[in-house]
């Protein structure tokens, strides 16, 4: 596999774009496995008086390579910001089904707080599993919501993936069956703006070592106090720290599947 990390700069002249390493950028693009997406962005530097002019302008492509094939032919991305997966790369909606979806037992009429809406899947799995559901995101990058509209989704996931693009739009969704709204913001301020009690909690922001401020004892009783007396809460994280921080906070803390992992993810309830 070829790995461009650098920027290659071109030369613009006459509308055309000239380049001696543009033959290196071509052969290496031929070698990138078809599971890879490349995302292209031009930055055009502007002269000293701080705008383009009409002499020839030095411009830049870089690439990077944003959308990663996992092994149940679903994608995720890749954030530069915590230098992690969106997903586990055994498979992404694999993940979302076992580690969220099954072990809330999500079923008709739940109430659903999603902590890391992210790429949406969590939320995809939900209302494809259930209907009736009511459920709020809590995200703090917008920009990943623009990406859902790259995604490839199974045919048998597309019509409920369409609601969650219109969430990922206009944050929020509702029909006969589902209500979906996305709060932006700092999870940690966003959820005291939540004056209703949940049956389910998805804790799926990044790891404890790249996103702490979502794994501290002080979030998790915030968590605690939206959550029915028969609530229950699963994140993918086992982490030592995450389950003293949740037992602290008043969970009774069990192991969850192991997907794609040795290690288990970890489910926590209320009672």
């Amino acid at each position: 596999m070829c790995v461009l990390s650098r920027k290659q700069v071109f030369r613009r002249r006459d509308n055309k774009l000239e380049s001696q390493s543009l033959k290196v950028i071509i052969l290496c693009l031929s070698l990138l496995p078809r599971s890879h997406n490349l995302v292209l962005h031009w930055t055009a530097n502007p002269g000293p008086s701080g705008h383009l002019g009409s002499n020839p302008s030095l411009g830049a492509f870089s690439f990077k390579m944003k959308l990663i094939k996992t092994n149940d032919n679903s994608y995720t991305f890749y954030s530069k910001e915590y230098s992690e997966n969106y997903h586990s790369i055994s498979g992404a909606l694999e993940e979302s089904l076992k580690k969220f979806i099954e072990p809330c037992r999500i079923k008709d009429g739940m109430k659903i707080l999603d902590i890391g809406f992210g790429l949406g899947y969590n939320v995809l799995m939900a209302i494809h599993t259930a209907k009736n559901l009511k459920i709020i995101s809590l995200e703090k990058d917008s920009e990943i919501l623009k990406e859902l509209s790259s995604l490839d989704i199974p045919d048998y996931l597309k019509e409920d993936f369409d609601k969650v693009k219109i969430v990922a739009k206009k944050l929020y969704f509702n029909d006969s069956n589902t209500e979906i709204r996305v709060l932006l913001g700092d999870a940690n301020e966003t959820i005291k703006e939540l004056n209703e009690t949940f049956d389910a909690v998805f804790l799926d922001p990044f790891s404890p070592k790249k996103n702490p401020e979502l794994w501290t004892l002080e979030f998790f009783k915030e968590i605690k106090k939206r959550m029915k007396q028969s609530g229950v809460l699963v994140t993918y994280s086992c982490a030592s720290s995450v389950r003293k921080n949740l037992k602290d906070a008043g969970f009774i803390i069990k192991d969850g599947p192991c997907v794609g992992r040795r290690a288990p993810s970890t489910i926590a309830r209320v009672d």
